[in-house]
C-alpha cells in the first residue's frame, strides 16, 4: 500500500536542509526511486551508500557510511545556521 502513495507534491514543499541516503543495490526500493524523489526536494543532497540492504545492518560498510554522512550533514547545517 505505501508504495502506491505519490509524495512528489509533498516533496516539492520541503524547505529545510535535506539529506537523502540510499544503498546502491537496495533490493526493496531501487536507487533510481531514491534519486527520483530527491530530485523533487529543493536543494536536497543525495548520497549513495555501499551495499544492497534496504535496512542498514550494524557492522556493515553502509551502516558506518550512513552515520558518517549524517554527522557531516548536521555539522554543515549547524555552521550555516
Amino acid at each position: 500500500m505505501n508504495s502506491k502513495i505519490d509524495v512528489v507534491t509533498f516533496a516539492k514543499e520541503i524547505r529545510v536542509p535535506t539529506l537523502v541516503l540510499h544503498c546502491e543495490g537496495d533490493q526493496v526500493n531501487s536507487i533510481k526511486n531514491g534519486r527520483h524523489i530527491s530530485s523533487f526536494i529543493p536543494n536536497a543532497e543525495f548520497v549513495t551508500l555501499s551495499g544492497s540492504n534496504h535496512v542498514l545492518l550494524e557492522g556493515t560498510k553502509s551502516y558506518n557510511e550512513f552515520f558518517s554522512h549524517v554527522e557531516r550533514f548536521l555539522d554543515a547545517i549547524s555552521v550555516s545556521s
